[in-house]
């Protein structure tokens, strides 16, 4: 009797499992739906990546308040749909440690692992979200600085868990670049 039972249980695992990764290989093939526009919060969590950890280093005369960052997204940013390859190519500076350790990630959980999340479960869940969802979401923002050596730095101000989903689901990200000159050589290493 128990042998039933815990066959039956197994059964019913395995069918639920079953369910479960179809489900999910359906999402994980569906191109992401980008917005045209960036949403309030990821045109302000991006400002706050620039004005917090890299403006001051770069570009200190740049887009130093909230409303400047928004004039200078408006005027200046161009829009491109890239591939993760294209994007690994362009070696973004914040980016390409997390991209590059985890490129053969086969679910979200594969990103954060155990060690390595600063942010905790918020990170999983953001990554569960993106890669399931089929609502539009906000395209990528990145700054492309460019220097008097006549190279080019990019980095990402907001977007990294779009960009690991849009890796997962073998979607192109939509990307807002703001490009910005610089009278300073930039290193790209």
């Amino acid at each position: 009797m128990h042998k039933k039972i815990i066959f039956g249980l197994l059964g019913i695992i395995l069918c639920i499992a079953s369910l479960f990764f179809i489900f999910h290989n359906k999402k994980a093939t569906h191109q992401i739906k980008w917005s045209k526009e960036p949403s309030a919060i990821t045109v302000k969590d991006a400002w706050g990546t620039w004005n917090d950890f890299f403006r001051e280093d770069i570009a200190p005369k740049t887009a130093c308040t909230l409303k400047e960052f928004k004039e200078l997204l408006k005027s200046v940013s161009y829009e491109k749909n890239e591939t993760i390859d294209t994007l690994r190519s362009k070696k973004i500076l914040n980016l390409k440690t997390r991209l590059e350790k985890y490129i053969d990630a086969k679910n979200p959980e594969d990103f954060y692992p155990e060690g390595d999340n600063l942010r905790g479960e918020k990170d999983f869940q953001s990554m569960i979200y993106h890669t399931q969802t089929d609502n539009e979401v906000s395209p990528v923002i990145i700054m492309e600085v460019h220097g008097s050596n006549n190279e080019i730095a990019y980095i990402k101000l907001d977007g990294v868990h779009r960009i690991l989903a849009a890796l997962l689901r073998k979607s192109k990200v939509r990307v807002l670049y703001i490009p910005i000159e610089i009278d300073e050589p930039v290193s790209i290493t």
